[in-house]
């Protein structure tokens, strides 16, 4: 989820991308709309990262606590 949002920071780099948008609408008069066309879509794969990966842990969490259970013979 960090690299997500490190990967905004990476315009200033010279790395492109949504950061890009955000940096390009905050040097606009208006540019609000610039500004959440990138912020938007790199805050919901923060967010869907975030989900993906508590979805896998609980997985993982499931698997191993049957093969525990069936070392201890319950």
């Amino acid at each position: 989820v960090i690299a997500i949002g490190i990967t905004a920071i990476g315009t200033f780099v010279g790395a492109g991308g949504l950061g890009d948008m955000i940096v390009r609408g905050s040097n606009a008069t208006n540019g609000t709309a610039i500004i959440l066309a990138g912020a938007i879509p790199t805050a919901l794969m923060a967010v869907l990262a975030d989900l993906m990966m508590v979805w896998i842990e609980r997985m993982l969490n499931q698997v191993k606590q049957k093969s525990e259970k069936k070392l201890i013979g319950v």
